[in-house]
């Protein structure tokens, strides 16, 4: 399986920042994908990362740099895509996980539906808020399967300190693998 793996966010974008920490969500979706890299490759799929630095790919044309994403994927003509990214809500209430897809995808519906499957096997202690459809830029110009993930709320306390941990960026990681790779075997991948 070829994947591309999308760290949200980057250089002057740090995405959502969190209240107690200042944990920047453009970190911890870099810490997630590289996780998640290592774990694809242990296995013998292909992961590329759309970043591997805290840079952006168009730097300061934040359109431009949205719509090289999924460009990376349709290149390697790969056979998902992953956009990794954390929550944040005014809020402090708001928490969980949850996974979007772009209205009409079948395949990407499967893909969403295995990591969320997966997440709530590996991490039954994150609430899951479901799968969900939405139109965004970087899903809508992949021409394979393709998800965007929220990990959790960085913007909830204890989810802030959940982000932030090592460990639980290893389980994270663990978890999308596994839906990942589980989504391959069922699509003939």
């Amino acid at each position: 399986m070829k994947v591309v793996i999308d760290p949200g966010h980057g250089g002057i974008d740090p995405g959502a920042v969190g209240r107690d920490t200042k944990l920047r969500e453009a970190d911890v979706n870099l810490a997630v994908a590289k996780l998640l890299a290592g774990r694809l490759a242990e296995r013998g799929h292909e992961a590329v990362l759309t970043r591997t630095a805290d840079a952006q790919l168009v730097p300061g044309d934040r359109n431009r740099d949205l719509a090289a994403r999924p460009e990376v994927a349709n290149r390697l003509h790969a056979d998902c895509f992953l956009s990794i990214h954390c929550n944040a809500a005014v809020s402090r209430e708001a928490r969980g996980f949850e996974v979007f897809t772009t209205r009409g995808r079948d395949h990407s519906d499967s893909l969403a539906a295995h990591i969320l499957e997966a997440w709530r096997t590996l991490l039954p202690d994150i609430r899951l808020r479901g799968a969900k459809e939405a139109d965004f830029a970087v899903l809508r110009r992949a021409a394979c399967p393709a998800a965007l993930v929220e990990l959790a709320f960085i913007s909830h306390p204890e989810e802030e300190r959940f982000l932030s941990g090592r460990a639980n960026q290893e389980r994270m990681a663990e978890a999308l693998d596994f839906g990942l790779c589980v989504w391959a075997r069922s699509a003939g991948i």
